[in-house]
């Protein structure tokens, strides 16, 4: 039985061994992590450190960092670029049936050749001014701010008068262009 005895103590001291080999890693591992979230901090700060550096001497043409402060000018201008394509883009007609976009002035598709049904546009506010002095008038003006004059009949650019807008104003008017 003593043979017996020995064999098992020796068959524990091996598992043993093996196990604090185990509790090694653990704290190994541990120690990873901890130089993983200091690397993280780490670069964190050159990144802060970098963008004020950039800041104090982005104006500054006799840096010595010039030609990096240069490339980052430029892809801040890249990056600007893209950011309006994109809101063009977005704001950009498409083809109702392939979804390309349009050129603003297209009657056709350029990727598919579907007929584009264009809506006819607002016609542009008409400006008025002053058949007198030529002065610009705002909407709605009774008289001229330049001349006094009063602003009661419409002309057109033609010189055509149109009904009145003040009847009671006298009929020196305004034209419209």
């Amino acid at each position: 039985m003593a043979i017996f005895g020995a064999r098992g103590r020796k068959a524990e001291d091996p598992g043993q061994s093996v196990v604090q080999p185990a509790a090694e890693p653990s704290e190994a591992e541990k120690l990873n992590g901890q130089i993983s979230v200091l690397e993280k901090k780490l670069d964190e700060l050159f990144l802060a450190l970098g963008r004020t550096c950039f800041e104090q001497q982005r104006d500054d043409e006799a840096s010595q960092n010039r030609e990096a402060i240069r490339g980052i000018a430029g892809v801040y201008e890249e990056i600007q670029a893209a950011k309006e394509r994109i809101r063009q883009i977005e704001n950009a007609e498409k083809c109702p049936r392939c979804g390309a976009i349009l050129a603003s002035d297209a009657l056709f598709c350029s990727n598919c050749g579907q007929k584009i049904e264009r809506r006819p546009q607002a016609a542009p506010e008409r400006q008025m001014f002053c058949m007198n002095c030529g002065a610009k008038l705002t909407e709605g003006a009774k008289f001229c701010i330049a001349c006094g004059t009063p602003a009661g009949v419409v002309g057109t650019a033609g010189g055509g008068a149109e009904r009145p807008q003040q009847p009671e104003a006298p009929a020196v008017g305004i034209k419209t262009v």
